[in-house]
């Protein structure tokens, strides 16, 4: 760990709105709900560069997971393929315009 290592410590419905977040690579979330996966996702994906990785845990698992993710993804017109791991994560690449 660095310096350019962040821990912020709080649900995500009242963090990351706010987050001192600019530009992210890996976006890793493990929001487990759909509420929870919905909360990270609006303010963390649109922070995600072109060509950078979304990996979600437990969205092969669980349904709350899976159905927040695709909600959040035809709300966005997001259509890059979403790729297995190992049965419960997932990941994709954020295309590049």
């Amino acid at each position: 760990m660095d310096d350019q290592v962040g821990f912020i410590v709080g649900w995500f419905k009242d963090t990351l709105t706010d987050a001192p977040v600019t530009d992210l690579f890996v976006l890793r979330l493990d929001g487990d709900l759909h509420e929870s996966t919905i909360q990270a996702l609006e303010p963390l994906y649109p922070k995600l560069s072109a060509g950078g990785y979304c990996i979600i845990d437990d969205y092969g698992n669980l349904n709350a997971c899976a159905s927040a993710v695709t909600d959040y993804r035809k709300a966005h017109g997001i259509d890059d393929e979403i790729i297995d791991i190992d049965g419960w994560g997932v990941y994709w690449r954020k295309s590049v315009p």
